[in-house]
């Protein structure tokens, strides 16, 4: 067993982003520094990390080739014959060829190999239904984010022993640090240097692109501030529709209503964007976000259309910590806004639902725990 821990876990990812940083440093601890991530180190938005020396483990830097969703990368191929690598962990990605050449071969090479990932969903086609199963039957173990997806490989004939449940989480360690560490002067300080105060908040973070139409948040706020002039959309991040959204945003004049702010990282800022808000609002595809913003204590209000969304929705309860409006309807989505701006009670009893969920179910030590427990089960079986 002494010498299996010392071998390496290779992880297999197109990219890193800032995101899951601290997840990896964490498990980076937790393997003694045995730990070994592949990626592309390139920019892309603002999104990804572009430079390894601040990774605080072990990023290889390596090439991925994109042909439509075809993705490829030529080092797992080189990797299967280190004798210092005993598991490699894999997306759950059936588009990946090298992938699928490994889990045919990997009692061969004699290496284990897991894969993680969403597992089978609700939202796979048809093709999706039928051979995602057979990938993860193929797999020594497999790592999902939900309940439900280790339920659902249960119910594809995957041996419940072998799917590992480990909830996506951020690094709730270094948010509720940043979130300690702001005093009530501080914050006060830099609302007004922002010239929040007496605004009514609601906060996107994520990439500005299409399918999370942003374009409804604009709109919702058109409706509402004629009755609300205090409100105003704080909308961070970049990417491919920032001009489209600035246009949009001048053509309606309201630029003293809806900001972009461009790429934001630095948690210590975040944060306090993020406690001067009322709600988190995410119009489409929400995704770690609805964690982020719960671990500040913030509800979210995103659309119904459930097959849009990441598997972090589901600790979304409509009413309870957040809600739900009509999918592509920004008359709903502004009803829902309008709901936190003339309740402030309904704010304060799921601001603190919201960092309850988050805080007993989605930290960054239980989804180390389950990841943990997919490799330590498959080197056992060695």
């Amino acid at each position: 067993m002494r010498e299996t821990r010392s071998k390496k876990i290779l992880i297999f990812q197109p990219v890193v982003p800032q995101y899951r940083l601290g997840f990896f440093r964490a498990l980076s601890k937790a393997l003694d520094g045995n730990l070994e991530v592949c990626a592309t180190q390139r920019r892309q938005s603002g999104f990804m990390v572009d430079d390894g020396s601040t990774a605080k483990f072990f990023l290889r830097n390596i090439r991925t080739f994109t042909f439509g969703r075809l993705l490829i990368q030529p080092y797992m191929v080189r990797a299967v014959f280190r004798r210092d690598v005993d598991v490699i962990i894999a997306m759950n990605q059936m588009t990946r060829i090298e992938t699928w050449a490994l889990l045919l071969a990997k009692k061969v090479i004699r290496k284990k190999v897991i894969l993680w990932g969403h597992g089978c969903s609700p939202r796979d086609g048809k093709y999706a239904r039928l051979l995602r199963p057979y990938m993860m039957r193929l797999a020594d173990a497999d790592i999902v984010y939900r309940e439900a997806g280790q339920r659902r490989a249960c119910a594809s004939g995957i041996l419940k022993d072998k799917v590992f449940v480990a909830p996506n989480a951020l690094d709730t360690n270094a948010l509720e640090a940043a979130r300690s560490a702001i005093s009530n002067d501080e914050l006060h300080n830099f609302q007004v240097q922002k010239e929040l105060l007496g605004r009514e908040v609601f906060l996107f973070v994520g990439r500005l692109l299409a399918y999370k139409k942003i374009g409804l948040l604009i709109d919702a706020v058109e409706r509402l501030v004629g009755k609300h002039p205090g409100i105003l959309a704080l909308i961070i991040g970049d990417g491919p529709d920032r001009e489209v959204l600035l246009e949009d945003i001048r053509s309606r004049r309201l630029e003293q209503h809806v900001r972009l702010l461009g790429s934001l990282f630095d948690e210590a800022v975040l944060c306090k964007y993020f406690i001067s808000s009322i709600a988190g609002v995410m119009p489409s595809a929400a995704g770690l976000f609805v964690q982020h913003a719960f671990q500040y204590g913030l509800p979210v209000i995103t659309d119904d259309d459930m097959s849009a969304h990441g598997p972090e929705v589901d600790i979304l309860e409509h009413g309870k910590t957040g809600l739900f409006f009509k999918s592509e309807e920004s008359r709903s989505l502004a009803d829902a806004m309008e709901s936190f701006l003339e309740n402030p009670e309904l704010y304060r009893e799921m601001s603190v639902a919201a960092r309850e969920k988050v805080i007993r179910e989605h930290t960054l030590d239980i989804m180390l725990s389950g990841y943990l427990a997919a490799i330590d089960s498959v080197r056992r079986n060695s």
